[in-house]
């Protein structure tokens, strides 16, 4: 499975990249905003998106957004993970009907299975 993480943190990006790609065996890109997430994703054509809430410049509903808007890209499905409990910026999280919204901090020993667990019942 193509997985596109976007994530504004540098350790997370590495860390859950490993996870999910030498651990689980996923294929990963891992970009640190929408901005680069948006300029490769049509290339790299993902199954799933990975996305953090909350980021500078442009959150993580703007990045899927931005995403979802790409030729071919409408119904990539998406998992948000975040450490935010502000609940207007998770109803709005809600509202993209994510396959799940993960919790920070996230088990590295598990995320794999986790990701193909949820992407299993797509």
């Amino acid at each position: 499975m193509r997985v596109l993480l976007i994530d504004d943190e540098a350790t997370i990006r590495e860390v859950l990249s490993t996870a999910l790609s030498v651990i689980a065996g996923h294929e990963v890109l891992a970009c640190s905003s929408a901005r680069e997430a948006w300029s490769q994703a049509l290339e790299f054509a993902p199954d799933l998106l990975l996305i953090d809430l909350m980021m500078p410049e442009r959150d993580g509903i703007d990045a899927l957004d931005a995403v979802r808007a790409l030729p071919g890209l409408e119904q990539v499905p998406v998992v948000f993970i975040s450490a935010t409990v502000d609940p207007h910026m998770l109803a709005r999280a809600r509202q993209r009907q994510p396959l799940a919204m993960l919790e920070k901090p996230l088990d590295v020993r598990t995320i794999g299975e986790t990701i193909s667990r949820l992407c299993g019942s797509v």
